[in-house]
């Protein structure tokens, strides 16, 4: 399972993931082919960052199972066995004198859950900047084939003679 290190070395190892699009038609076809190619070479090194991300969250979405199962059952014990809460006049009374004998669970139980919102959070926002690559290569594709139309139709050509 992923740790906090982890996830921070994924975090700024994605924060160099940025490509600046030139918008301009005329610019050398090259260009954005060159830039086609990081954007894919991204888009799957951070898919496989998301894949890690994925499994990381399931693993944490059972282990906190595991421990919230054994809170249960720990506080379902107590709350039968113990005179003690039973005698208390109120369920939340007895509520409140349970959790005091549960307290090293209590704390597993929220540290689990604690554990897994990082996790979850950490799959959304690798699957955003995947989503944000994948809209830069969409596009770039779509300038490349613009780009492609314009040079099939001379376009460029006029555009660069008028601007001399």
């Amino acid at each position: 399972m992923l740790k906090d290190s982890d996830y921070m070395k994924a975090y700024k190892e994605i924060e160099k993931y940025i490509l600046q699009i030139d918008e301009d038609p005329s610019t050398d076809l090259g260009i954005f082919l060159k830039q086609l190619s990081e954007v894919n070479k991204y888009t799957q090194r951070v898919g496989t960052i998301v894949l890690k991300a994925i499994k990381n969250e399931q693993d944490y979405k059972e282990l906190f199972a595991a421990v919230e199962r054994a809170y249960e059952k720990a506080y379902g014990k107590i709350m039968t066995e113990s005179e003690e809460i039973a005698n208390k006049k109120s369920q939340a009374m007895r509520d409140a004198a349970a959790s005091s004998f549960l307290e090293v669970e209590a704390t597993a139980l929220l540290e689990g859950k604690i554990a897994l919102e990082k996790a979850t959070n950490f799959r959304k926002i690798i699957e955003r900047k995947l989503d944000l690559l994948r809209d830069s290569g969409d596009k770039l594709s779509r300038q490349i084939t613009v780009t492609e139309r314009m040079i099939d139709l001379g376009l460029l050509r006029r555009q660069a003679q008028d601007g001399e």
